[in-house]
């Protein structure tokens, strides 16, 4: 019984360890990448004179952005983008549209501190949204589709309302992920020390592979499959009748 108890307490140890490391080494890679942007001496900084400019763009079901924007999503009736930043930083963004995706991205490889960089997503529909840096995605109202794939990278920070049948999240790195309304069908991909709360996303199926550092908060009505790796957590609201767990590493599975 007691060594039981000793494997039991020296897991836990090994599991906050292993935890506490990865958090203070994405902090302290995160500390240094801010570091080399604010020291960089081909910075290119704002020139505090923000201006506006409209782009009109058509027939896109993709966006990919890939910098440091404040993005606001906004479904209705138009497609366009606005963008809003200091008028010497204007030039150094492009926005175009190929093979129906939208691409926003900063044209040559130089830091940028901006002002203001605030970028508005005006669609009708869309299916794929990608983002690679250190964006902030938000939207003025409820996201509606059929399908929604959302693939993350870096450091992005994405909070949505969403309405969809089959919805699937893709995350690397340390991407801060916040879903609520409704979903059918919910496909996760979980790596790294990112974190993604959709326990008030009220979902049927929720499919969720979780590795390192990570933790994920999901709803299932109806059925749970969940594999873990490394010492990620995953947390689940709701009362599925069906549930495949499997578990290596030191991962954990909880009911919320």
């Amino acid at each position: 019984m007691n060594s039981f108890k000793n494997n039991k307490t020296m897991k836990t140890i090994a599991k906050i360890k292993l935890m506490s490391f990865a958090v203070v080494l994405i902090a302290t890679l995160f500390a240094l990448q801010g570091c080399n942007l604010a020291c960089s001496r081909n910075a290119v900084k704002g020139d505090g004179n923000v201006l506006t400019v409209n782009y009109d763009v058509y027939d896109f079901k993709s966006i990919d952005i890939r910098g440091m924007f404040n993005v606001i999503l906004a479904q209705g009736e138009k497609e366009q983008v606005v963008l809003e930043t200091d008028g010497n930083l204007h030039e150094l963004i492009s926005v175009d549209v190929k093979d129906n995706k939208l691409i926003i991205k900063t044209t040559k490889e130089k830091f940028i501190n901006p002002t203001k960089m605030n970028l508005y997503i005006y669609f009708k529909e869309i299916n794929v949204i990608s983002s690679g840096g250190a964006c902030t995605i938000s939207a003025t109202s409820c996201i509606d589709a059929q399908y929604l794939s959302i693939d993350l990278s870096g450091a992005t920070e994405i909070n949505l309302e969403l309405k969809i049948n089959e919805l699937t999240t893709n995350a690397s790195g340390a991407s801060n992920i916040n879903f609520s309304g409704n979903a059918n069908t919910h496909n996760i991909a979980l790596s790294g020390a990112g974190k993604i709360k959709a326990d008030n996303l009220f979902t049927n199926s929720t499919n969720i592979r979780l590795s390192g550092a990570g933790s994920a908060y999901v709803h299932a009505d109806e059925y749970l499959d969940a594999k873990i790796s490394g010492v990620g957590s995953v947390y689940y609201a709701g009362d599925p009748d069906k549930k495949n767990i499997e578990k290596s590493g030191l991962g954990s599975v909880s009911k919320i």
